[in-house]
């Protein structure tokens, strides 16, 4: 099944390409653990994980069609994701 990823923050940085967005093919099972670990990048790197929009854990399954986004911590002020910026 099709996934977009989003990075945002320095994790971009560490990513191979310096793609900020991408379309992974995962398995019907996959979590956004498993994107963390397909795209290289530790889990720890991030500072939260949002499926279209919303907040979940590493732990949470995808589905087809799901936008993915990975949070890298920030500094400078405020920051807020939010539902349909994608």
């Amino acid at each position: 099944m099709k996934v977009k990823v989003v990075i945002h923050g320095h994790a971009l940085e560490f990513t191979k390409g310096k793609e900020r967005e991408r379309v992974l093919d995962v398995s019907p099972d996959a979590t956004v653990s498993d994107v963390a670990s397909i795209i290289g990048l530790p889990n720890e790197l991030f500072a939260g994980f949002f499926v279209n929009g919303d907040k979940v854990p590493p732990s949470f399954r995808l589905r087809e069609g799901d936008t993915v986004i990975l949070a890298s911590p920030i500094s400078g002020g405020g920051y807020q994701i939010s539902a349909g910026a994608y």
